[in-house]
């Protein structure tokens, strides 16, 4: 019977440790890591949906054509 409370910690096991922070740890920089993958993301959509519409990003000449009727 001795051997089996043993494997039990005293004061709350693990739950308690996991509630304990560093001092120095910062909440929000979790958050710069989901920005940085939504700005990867949405990057990769512009660039698939160019592609995919086949937009003509070379000439420049839209403003040219614009004025004429």
């Amino acid at each position: 019977m001795e051997a089996y409370w043993r494997c039990f910690p005293v004061g709350g096991g693990l739950r308690s440790r996991r509630r304990k922070t560093p001092e120095g740890t910062n909440p929000l920089e979790g958050a710069s890591n989901i920005v940085d993958a939504i700005l990867v993301f949405a990057c990769g959509l512009t660039l698939s949906l160019v592609m995919r519409w086949n937009v003509d990003l070379g000439q420049g000449n839209l403003y040219d054509k614009m004025g004429t009727v």
